[in-house]
């Protein structure tokens, strides 16, 4: 028996084709160079909102400070 070759599951052949396929690019240099252009504009445009949200929290909170400070004047 020991001569025999070993039967491997089923499962086990699909989780090796299965990591397989996934080590194969999935599209071609000119596919390839798109996608890139469209992450680095979309990397851009995310660093671009996060300050521009900043800047307008700050801009809000200096606001409220104004007016709280302007409530208590002369007090």
């Amino acid at each position: 028996m020991s001569g025999w070759p070993r039967a491997v599951s089923p499962k086990r052949l699909a989780r090796v084709a299965a990591r397989e396929q996934a080590a194969l690019p999935v599209s071609t240099a000119a596919q390839e160079a798109p996608a890139r252009s469209v992450e680095v504009t979309k990397a851009e445009s995310k660093a671009a909102a996060k300050r521009r949200r900043t800047a307008e929290d700050e801009q809000r909170r200096a606001h409220s400070r104004a007016k709280a400070r302007a409530r208590h004047r002369g007090r």
